[in-house]
């Protein structure tokens, strides 16, 4: 898929994000796994930008997919920085930290998603947008067995019962 060398930034406020699809997937949050994903030039040949393809894991929309787009080299500043610290939000949810090397890094990769169906400003098209990337949550520890009830006291004498006392 390439190879990326992308440097995953910290977190920052008020950040945006945009996604497309023909389908969509009605808003919520959702489980689900990053299947597919394609780093391609745009159509125009000023910059690159990454397809991220999602697979809803659980719940009445289980198998069904959005896509997401990360113009992470662009001609506008502000688009390239917004793309940015998405994509590094949606690496720290799945657990990358520092360099993500290629984007087939990212597949297999399982986080939740609050997901809205938004209507494009110049194109009027809706699209299911990302609004937050989370991790999973931590698995509850196994219970531990129950200890075991202390042993008995020994009896003062052999042969008298535990409970008589001489």
């Amino acid at each position: 898929m390439g190879n990326l060398d992308f440097n995953v930034e910290p977190p920052s406020e008020n950040e945006s994000q945009g996604t497309y699809e023909d389908k969509l997937v009605p808003d919520g949050t959702y489980k689900v796994e990053v299947s597919e994903t394609d780093f391609t030039p745009n159509s125009i040949g000023t910059g690159s930008y990454l397809r991220v393809d999602y697979t809803v894991l659980e719940g009445e929309h289980a198998n069904e997919e959005f896509v997401e787009f990360f113009n992470i080299k662009h001609k506008n500043p502000d688009t390239e920085k917004w793309a940015k610290e998405d994509l590094s939000k949606l690496c720290r949810a799945v657990g990358i930290h520092g360099t993500l090397e290629d984007s087939e890094d990212l597949h297999g990769l399982e986080l939740l998603v609050d997901l809205k169906i938004e209507v494009g400003k110049k194109d009027g098209v809706k699209r299911n947008v990302v609004k937050k990337y989370k991790p999973l949550p931590q698995a509850a520890p196994e219970p531990s067995a129950p200890a075991s009830a202390p042993a008995p006291a020994q009896a003062q004498s052999e042969g008298s019962p535990p409970w008589q006392k001489r």
